[in-house]
């Protein structure tokens, strides 16, 4: 057997921080995910040249001499949205041509608070989003944008596009928990036909996750599976409220119609309140 020539050196290997960046390099580009790494949770500190790397001084202590506690920390608390009321039929303001009194109204159902800026509802027909607006041009949206309070567990917030006294909806609601969706944008309108509306929590960059999704064909709710949901028709001016108990909206039995008028009118529901008692 030929014997390897001593005198011929191999490469240096590299540094063991580079091998952790090839190997996570290496793990993205054979699984195809698209996955978002935030730099600054994992900062790299390189070494001067011929620097020593640092020593350990615990390195050379006995296993015996040390206490090591085996008991894993609890798991954070979790958020978890669902669509809690929907105000989708409206008639219009008179005078006017639009249904102005469309309002989407979310609870957390988790026990760990969630922050309303992260939270998208995607009208899935049009590719259109329900969000609180990331550009803010003027010093009056900004204090609007910046008063919101994060939603916590239990707790209701309200995306809603009023834009008309007709509906009193500003009289009812928190500042802090509700948003007017439209109102520095592009409105958002809700067809009376169809839709499809998703739920989902921005995370980092690039991930999400989509907690509750709802679904109306020919003017009633159905499944988003695609099972029409028998009974639950849109009525004008009429919410639908999520039952107490429910964790989720997609089946339309978990939805009740409100019979409590607003306020002075026309609408009947209870937004940014529990679903009450009187919603059958």
């Amino acid at each position: 057997m030929r014997q390897p020539d001593r005198s011929t050196r191999l490469p240096p290997a590299p540094h063991p921080m580079v091998w952790r960046a090839l190997l996570a390099l290496s793990i993205i580009v054979s699984t195809g995910c698209n996955l978002a790494i935030d730099l600054e949770d994992y900062p790299y500190r390189a070494l001067g040249p011929d620097t020593d790397l640092p020593v350990d001084a615990s390195a050379d202590a006995s296993a015996e001499d040390t206490d090591v506690d085996d008991t894993p920390d609890a798991p954070a608390g979790q958020p978890a949205l669902a669509f809690s009321e929907l105000m989708i039929r409206v008639e219009p303001p008179p005078g006017e041509s639009q249904e102005l009194g469309e309002y989407v109204e979310i609870v957390n159902v988790g026990d760990a608070p969630i922050d309303p800026r992260g939270v998208v509802i995607e009208i899935l027909e049009t590719n259109e989003r329900i969000e609180i607006d990331r550009l803010l041009d003027s010093p009056k949206e900004r204090a609007v944008v910046e008063a919101l309070e994060p939603i916590g567990p239990g707790e209701h917030f309200l995306f809603y596009r009023r834009a008309s006294d007709h509906y009193v909806l500003d009289q009812v609601l928190d500042p802090t928990a509700s948003y007017e969706y439209g109102r520095w944008g592009r409105p958002v309108g809700l067809s009376n036909f169809s839709r499809s509306m998703r739920l989902i929590q921005l995370e980092g960059e690039f991930g999400f996750v989509i907690h509750d999704e709802v679904a109306w064909r020919e003017g009633a709710l159905v499944d988003p599976n695609g099972e029409t949901g028998t009974g639950r028709e849109l009525r004008e001016n009429v919410a639908f409220g999520l039952r107490p108990g429910q964790q989720s909206g997609r089946e339309p039995t978990a939805w009740c119609y409100h019979r409590e008028l607003l306020s002075e009118g026309p609408l009947f529901g209870s937004p940014g309140q529990p679903t009450p008692a009187s919603c059958r």
